[in-house]
C-alpha cells in the first residue's frame, strides 16, 4: 500500500484506523456463551417409551416392524426377532400355539416377564417361569443395620489409600453391586453390564433344583445379579426364547445406561427385522 498516493490521504488513514479500533473494542466487549435450551419430550416419545431404542436399532441397520398384536403373528414376513412387552399378551391356547410354532421355525422372541399376577400367563406357564417380587427397601434397611459405620469408614479409607478421589470412593460405596447383572456372550463380545430392576427376579425349578417337571423345556442359559435371575433363555426348535424381568432397561430413560443398548443389539442381531 502506497500511503503517498492521492487516493489515501492522512484523513482517510485516520478514519479507517478509528473505525478499526471501534470495531475491535466492540468485539472484545462482546461476551460469547453457549446456551442449552432443555425442551420436553415430543408427543411421540411420550406415547412410545421405546422410541429411543427403535431409533438406535434403525441406525444399526436393523429394520423395525410394528407387529400390532400377536393375532397377526403368522402374517409377519422377514421378521427375525419379536419383542413382547408383557408375557400376558399370550392369552389363548391358539396364540400360544402360534408363538411356539413361530419359535420352532427359527424365530427369536424376547418376552418381558414382568407381570404382577402371572397365573394366566400361558407363555410363562408353558416354560415354568415365575416372577418373584422382592421387598428391596426392607432388605436394604437390614443390610444397613448389619453394616457398622466403622466398617464403612475403613472401606472408604482403604479406597482413598488406593488412589481414588473422595468423590470416587463415595460413589463406590453408594454403588449397589447387586443391581448389576453380567450377561455373558462368547467371542469378542464378552460380558455386558446390565442394571435390571432388582425388585423383580425370575425363577425356574430346573435352576433351583426343586420339583422340576422333566416334560417341560429347561433353560439353556441364565444371567443373574446378587438379587436373583433377570434373564433366562430357552432353545425352542430352531428358535430362541428370551425372558427378561425388566423391560425398563430399553426405555428411552435407560437405553443409554451401562450396556443396555448393546444387549438389545446382540439379542436382535440375527437375520430379519425387529418387530415390536
Amino acid at each position: 500500500m502506497n500511503l503517498s498516493s492521492p487516493h489515501f490521504s492522512p484523513k482517510t488513514v485516520l478514519g479507517v484506523t478509528f473505525i478499526a479500533l471501534v470495531a475491535w473494542a466492540l468485539y472484545v466487549s462482546i461476551e460469547f456463551y453457549d446456551e442449552t435450551v432443555t425442551s420436553s419430550w415430543s408427543r411421540e416419545a411420550t406415547r412410545n417409551p421405546y422410541l429411543a431404542a427403535q431409533q438406535f436399532m434403525k441406525r444399526s441397520d436393523i429394520d423395525i416392524v410394528d407387529a400390532d398384536s400377536l393375532i397377526k403373528l403368522d402374517t409377519l414376513e422377514g421378521v427375525g426377532t419379536l419383542f413382547i412387552g408383557e408375557a400376558n399378551q399370550v392369552q389363548s391356547p391358539r396364540q400360544l400355539k402360534q408363538v411356539l410354532s413361530w419359535l420352532e421355525s427359527g424365530g427369536h422372541i424376547i418376552v418381558a416377564a414382568n407381570s404382577v399376577a402371572h397365573d394366566d400367563d400361558l407363555l410363562l406357564q408353558e416354560f415354568d417361569v415365575k416372577v418373584n417380587w422382592r421387598d428391596v427397601e426392607d432388605e436394604q434397611e437390614n443390610e444397613n443395620e448389619e453394616q457398622p459405620l466403622s466398617e464403612t469408614l475403613r472401606e472408604y479409607n482403604r479406597q482413598i489409600e488406593q488412589g481414588k478421589t473422595r468423590e470416587q470412593a463415595t460413589a463406590s460405596l453408594n454403588d449397589k453391586e447387586e443391581t448389576l447383572t453380567l450377561v455373558e456372550f462368547s467371542g469378542d463380545i464378552g460380558d455386558l453390564e446390565i442394571e435390571f430392576d432388582v425388585s423383580k427376579v425370575l425363577t425356574h425349578p430346573y435352576i433351583s433344583g426343586s420339583g422340576y417337571d422333566t416334560d417341560k423345556a429347561q433353560p439353556t442359559s441364565w444371567s443373574y445379579s446378587d438379587a436373583g435371575i433377570h434373564l433366562m433363555q430357552f432353545d425352542v426348535g430352531n428358535g430362541l426364547l428370551t425372558f427378561i424381568s425388566d423391560p425398563g432397561i430399553w426405555t428411552s430413560y435407560h437405553i443409554e445406561d451401562r450396556d443396555h443398548a448393546y444387549l438389545l443389539w446382540n439379542l436382535s442381531s440375527i437375520d430379519g427385522s425387529f418387530a415390536v
